[in-house]
This record gives structure tokens, sequence and C-alpha cells, in this order.
């Protein structure tokens, strides 16, 4: 399996992250890869990390990056949230505060269309 995958659903671009440990080696190479579907003017971004067990804090850096980058161009980035430990790791620094977060893909989607 990828590292990473994208998926379309109507106007709104998926990406998954297929890593159980997402780290600074992964960093950039997501964050291109997001960035694709950015510079194709994609304006509702998921990024998946329902897969994830642990995801460090350069990792986070780069979807801190993309959310930035959405918002100067008028769009919107959802995260799934990930597994519990990473979702532990991740609440003691407050950054899921800073995304709008969902348990589910499903849900993130729902969000663009509600």
């Amino acid at each position: 399996m990828e590292d990473f995958q994208r998926f379309y659903y109507k106007d709104v671009a998926i990406e998954v992250v297929n890593l159980n440990c997402a780290t600074m080696k992964d960093a950039l190479n997501f964050k291109e890869f997001v960035k694709h579907d950015i510079d194709l003017k994609f304006r509702k971004i998921i990024i998946d990390l329902s897969t994830c067990e642990f995801i460090d804090s350069t990792f986070i850096g780069s979807i801190v990056v993309l959310m930035k980058e959405m918002l100067q161009r008028g769009g919107e980035l959802r995260i799934v949230e990930p597994v519990a430990m990473a979702r532990f790791l991740i609440s003691k620094t407050q950054v899921l505060k800073t995304f709008n977060s969902y348990p589910t893909r499903k849900a993130a989607i729902m969000s663009f269309f509600s």
C-alpha cells in the first residue's frame, strides 16, 4: 500500500495517510502530495489520519502549513482524527483545537455539505 492515497468525493479532495508512524521523514513528501490538490484549486480538503498511531511534531507542522495555505486561498481543511494513542499525544499539544477534526471520514465529508 502507498504511504499516501488520494480520493475525491464531489468537490472534496481526501488525502489518506497510510502510515503507522507519520514522522519528519514523511512530512515533506506529504506536504507536496497535498499541495498538488491545492494547486489544482481544490478548496475542500480532508486529511485522514485515522490509521496513524504516532504523529510527530514535524508532521503536525506540515499540516499546519497546509491549513494556513488553504485559509489564504479561501479554502477549508478538515482532519479525520488518528487512533487513540496519536490522538492522546496530539491532545497534549492542543493542536486538535486548531483543526476542524472529525472521528470518521464520513463525518468529515458530510461537514462540508451540512
